[in-house]
């Protein structure tokens, strides 16, 4: 599932991430690599978050926009082309997952994602994380949500790539850091997720110190050679 940006080329300002949590209706993010999920958070309701970036410029609609309609894909190009299932199949548990997602059962989509992600599959860990970052059949806790999408992350997963970046440009769940913003960001572009444009864009323009450009390159650097395209 490919979205087209409507910020990119021309003389246009630079796109910047709005402040807030993404909303699910537009449909769909630790330091510590543990082997335990840390412990969950206080539920903070689905209220919006408080703003965290000092940027709030023209064209924040339009990038939460394509943002928030790439996050709640998730995993859906990779749902449609993958192989068939066979009855009782990892692989039918995620597309029954999936299925219970789109139609608004979120309880059963954790359900059924949870024993997946805990398997390993990078695509349930994506999806298991877009639930607790959004509180979707779940409490929302941004610490969940980075620990489930760093996973993902860091197996190659586009989208959990993508919205692990968009944590910590905001710094939910993680210190906010736009070195680190950008270098994932530029990772799930590297990775064919077309949208993640806007999140490096956004990070890059707001490191304004030279240390942290040089940081977020090096970053980048690392993230390609540890988790690069798979």
């Amino acid at each position: 599932m490919t979205l087209q940006s409507d910020m990119a080329g021309g003389s246009a300002p630079s796109p910047r991430l709005p402040s807030g949590r993404l909303r699910p209706s537009s449909t769909g993010y630790g330091e510590g690599r543990g082997e335990e999920p840390p412990p969950q958070a206080q539920t903070r309701g689905n209220a919006p978050s408080p703003g965290l970036s000092p940027h709030a410029g023209r064209g924040e609609g339009r990038a939460s926009h394509a943002i928030a309609l790439v996050c709640c894909g998730i995993v859906l190009a990779s749902a449609l082309f993958a192989p068939g299932a066979s009855a009782g199949s990892a692989e039918e548990d995620f597309r029954s997952g999936l299925s219970a997602f789109n139609r608004g059962d979120f309880t059963a989509a954790m359900a059924l994602w949870r024993p997946l992600a805990d398997s390993n599959d990078p695509r349930s860990q994506a999806g298991v994380g877009f639930l607790y970052h959004r509180g979707l059949g779940v409490k929302t806790d941004d610490t969940q949500a980075a620990y489930w999408l760093r996973k993902a992350a860091e197996q190659g997963q586009a989208e959990g790539q993508l919205m692990l970046g968009s944590l910590y440009f905001f710094g939910l769940g993680v210190p906010q850091s736009y070195a680190t913003a950008y270098a994932w960001c530029e990772l799930a572009q590297d990775n064919g997720q077309a949208e993640a444009q806007i999140c490096r864009d956004a990070a890059l323009s707001s490191i304004t110190a030279e240390e942290d450009m040089h940081e977020a390159l090096r970053l980048v650097r690392e993230f390609r050679e540890r988790f690069g395209r798979r």
